[in-house]
């Protein structure tokens, strides 16, 4: 990653996992409550909004990230292009990742049948379809991310900017 010290990384790495801890636990609680799409939508969208958000104010400010000025988290001091980059790409990128539903799909597609249910029997096909639809969720989910993360880049460059 040129221009980024070895600190910025492993401090992008730890926010990765961070985020994907914040994300399993977001992610727990909410298919508690709605099905598991929707669980998806709700969390890829605040994390769009997050992220646009970010950018937003990151390029909002004047000369780019690094007019955020330094910013500290105890003894640690970034830049603020380097926070970009740690919360960017490390924490929302951990967050919104769509590894949970990759993983939901291939135990979907290799479960094996039921015992009462044959390999060929109309049961299987309909979880087999069941699983493309999901893909197909998920995909106008993530264009659906993709508006809103512009419109929060918008909105935080309006915020910043004025």
């Amino acid at each position: 990653m040129a221009g980024y010290g070895a600190g910025a990384v492993i401090l992008m790495a730890i926010a990765g996992g961070l985020g994907a801890l914040a994300r399993w636990g977001a992610d727990t609680w909410l298919k508690r409550h709605v099905p598991p799409l929707a669980s998806l939508a709700v969390i890829n969208t605040l994390g769009s909004l997050l992220l646009g958000l970010l950018m937003g104010a990151a390029t909002g400010a004047g000369e780019g990230p690094d007019a955020l000025g330094e910013l500290s988290l105890g003894p640690v001091s970034v830049s603020g292009a380097t926070a970009v980059l740690v919360m960017g790409t490390g924490f929302l990128g951990g967050f919104t990742t769509f590894s949970t539903v990759a993983v939901g799909l291939v135990t979907d597609l290799l479960a094996p049948p039921e015992a009462a249910e044959p390999a060929a029997s109309p049961r299987s096909a309909v979880r087999r379809y069941a699983v493309v639809c999901r893909y197909a969720v998920a995909a106008v989910v993530a264009v659906g991310m993709l508006g809103v993360a512009c419109a929060a880049w918008g909105l935080g460059f309006a915020l910043t900017s004025s």
